[in-house]
């Protein structure tokens, strides 16, 4: 809807934001967003009041210049639906909605589904092999664990016949638009097409409070209301992390058997939106992760060559200060066997394949770190490897 700022203005001023949105079929959401967006001053509820009596109290005055605004039209049920669902085709989206509008929890049913039967037994049997009927039972105990059974831990027992009904109705209609329900011995699963939505049910308290001499101060005493968390699971996911799609509120049976429709057949075209998301992230994530190991490595090259280059300079260093000490040792010495042992150590401490001595390359390495003053005295001994007993 495009309309004029000055004219939204008067008509604002005529009625509430709430009448102008119902009354154009628009999202009072988007339009209250306008109004502050283009700075549409609005009347109080006291204006709006003598004004709906002939009253006339000042109005604000509109600043700025007038302009057209364009007014984003309410979106209807299905087309909302439509948007939701997108993962299937038409086709099936129309026998979601046509499901959806048929989902009514009755007060009671003559054959429950399969698995609040095999619950009903399982609680039977419990009670009349375990337990007296004062007690709550736990259907999670090592004995419960040999069936699977749908998790009440978080229902009362006076709320079990009400919360029968609520999935019995859930079941009936995912399984009637082709989705399978799987009950194990920790959870209750939805299965459409590869996808698994996790749903956990538990009723709702509140708190009353005891006695000033009784403890705890409050107790949690059950409404008989329910609520489900509701998890896409993302398998393909790292650490296994799910879509979340809870919601807050209080709902009776009917009105929150539809919502929970509504958000599990929602979930195959998040889990996609997700997964798409996931991969492009974890592609950026391995990419730049390529580029910081590159970048790393060409750092630590450009050490260790700087190492070598001081390396390779110490080391002439200190040989040609040994050959000049050889020299002149060379001067005072008269004795050809010693003479010629000095000039075999200073070529092959210059060289290690030179020079054939009786020590191994090991040996050598020391003997050079020694010289570079990177071995201490005590450290530098003769190592041995080749001789063995």
């Amino acid at each position: 809807m495009n309309i004029s700022r000055f004219e939204l203005y008067e008509s604002l001023w005529t009625k509430s934001l709430t009448a102008f949105a119902t009354e154009n079929n628009l999202s009072y959401e988007h339009l209250k967003q306008s109004t502050q967006e283009h700075d549409v001053p609005l009347p109080s509820p006291k204006y709006l009041y003598h004004y709906r009596r002939g009253n006339q109290l000042t109005k604000t005055r509109i600043k700025g210049e007038n302009y057209i605004i364009n007014l984003k039209e309410k979106v209807s049920k299905s087309a909302k639906f439509y948007d939701k669902w997108s993962y299937f085709d038409k086709d099936k989206i129309e026998e979601l909605l046509i499901q959806y509008e048929r989902i009514s929890v009755p007060d009671n049913v003559s054959k429950f589904h399969t698995e609040i039967d095999r619950h009903k037994k399982f609680i039977k049997e419990e009670k009349r092999n375990h337990y007296t009927n004062r007690y709550r039972i736990d259907e999670r105990s090592s004995i419960g664990l040999r069936d699977r059974v749908i998790n009440t831990n978080n229902i009362s027992e006076k709320s079990l016949p009400k919360f029968y009904l609520l999935c019995h109705t859930l079941f009936k209609a995912v399984e009637g638009v082709g989705a399978v329900v799987r009950v194990t011995d920790n959870s209750t699963s939805i299965l459409i097409d590869d996808y698994e939505i996790s749903l956990s049910f538990k009723e709702k308290h509140k708190r009353v409070k005891n006695r000033e001499d009784q403890y705890p101060t409050f107790n949690l005493v059950p409404r008989g209301m329910f609520k489900c968390e509701i998890k896409g699971l993302c398998p393909w996911h790292r650490y296994n992390y799910g879509i979340d799609k809870n919601f807050n509120g209080d709902y009776n049976n009917t009105d929150l058997s539809k919502l929970i429709f509504e958000r599990i057949f929602e979930l195959p075209k998040l889990i996609d939106e997700f997964q798409a998301d996931y991969i492009k992230n974890e592609a950026e994530k391995e990419q730049k992760r390529v580029e910081q190991e590159k970048l790393l490595k060409m750092k630590e090259n450009e050490f260790e060559r700087i190492k070598q280059l001081i390396f390779d300079y110490k080391l002439h260093k200190e040989l040609e200060g040994l050959k000049d000490y050889i020299e002149q040792k060379l001067n005072s010495l008269s004795d050809v066997e010693k003479r010629r042992w000095y000039k075999a150590t200073i070529a092959w401490l210059t060289d290690y394949n030179k020079i054939d001595k009786p020590l191994d390359e090991k040996n050598h390495n020391q003997l050079i770190e020694y010289l570079l003053d990177e071995h201490k005295n005590s450290s530098t001994k003769y190592s041995e490897s080749s001789i063995y007993w």
